[in-house]
């Protein structure tokens, strides 16, 4: 395939980006023309940042992103969550589960919804968009105030009312002097971090092992969030890349358990940590 530099696309023209399409993504063009010589298009999701706007479940977060050619039938691929979008016999509009069962050169997947496990043709499915799941907080939850200024910002939840526009107000106590307050937002689970203390920072990179493949979601104070892979490891922590130079040069980012554990969070949404036995 010819590669056509005006079919690149960036934060510039991030509207003509559709969520889940095929293609391939970098921070380097010329990295870019070789990976659509190399390799199968894959699946690319959309992530609120300007810098690197774009994400796939086999890279890090990158700048650009260059379409596949269209298809008729929809491509998926196990694992991929589908919504059936029109009514069948045995199923309804809007039925939504995960693909067990899947083959380029046959026209059906089969998807298990709850207990039950249905077989539907590709062209009456669309895809949905995965998300990294955050735990939401909840009444009694000692929680840290991402975005406080506060000395001392672990606080425990007191109540959490939503009204109908999706406002939540919630009434934390500061752990440090007893004080009540109230904080209202949009996302709280964008600016609050559930403190779990029935688990601890990874002691060596024994420990880390198992869990060096996944992907990691760091929350910022303004409620923006970024997620990477870890490229190496060690006993004292991880290394990950931390941004690129002008030169489009990776700069790497060296993070300790520690660290990890108090910014980070799994893409399941449990603690970067060992849960200790009760």
């Amino acid at each position: 395939m010819e590669f056509d530099k005006s079919k690149v696309i960036t934060a510039i023209n991030i509207e003509e980006f559709e969520e889940g399409s095929l293609g391939w993504i970098s921070d380097n063009v010329e990295y870019l023309k070789r990976r659509i010589i190399e390799k199968d298009p894959y699946r690319v999701f959309r992530q609120p940042s300007e810098d690197f706007p774009f994400v796939s479940k086999h890279l890090s977060s990158s700048r650009y992103f260059y379409p596949a050619p269209k298809q008729a039938i929809p491509v998926f691929e196990v694992g991929d969550i589908v919504e059936v979008v029109v009514d069948g016999f045995f199923i309804k509009k809007g039925t939504s589960g995960t693909i067990i069962r899947c083959s380029d050169d046959h026209p059906t997947i089969d998807f298990k919804s709850g207990n039950d496990i249905y077989t539907v043709l590709k062209e009456t499915c669309k895809l949905v968009p995965f998300q990294f799941k955050r735990p939401r907080p909840k009444v009694g939850d000692v929680v840290e105030l991402l975005s406080s200024h506060k000395k001392d910002k672990l606080a425990r939840i007191e109540s959490i009312e939503e009204d109908k526009e999706g406002w939540f107000t919630i009434r934390y106590k500061l752990c440090s002097n007893g004080e009540s307050c109230k904080l209202l937002t949009c996302f709280p689970m964008k600016t609050l971090r559930v403190v779990n203390s029935s688990y601890r920072p990874f002691k060596n990179a024994e420990e880390f092992k198992p869990f060096r493949d996944e992907w990691f979601v760091t929350t910022f104070p303004n409620g923006e969030q970024s997620h990477f892979k870890v490229i190496d490891y060690c006993d004292t922590g991880i290394v990950s890349v931390g941004g690129y130079s002008t030169d489009s040069r990776a700069k790497l980012s060296f993070c300790t358990y520690a660290g990890m554990f108090k910014w980070v969070i799994r893409e399941n949404g449990e603690p970067c940590g060992i849960k200790e036995k009760v």
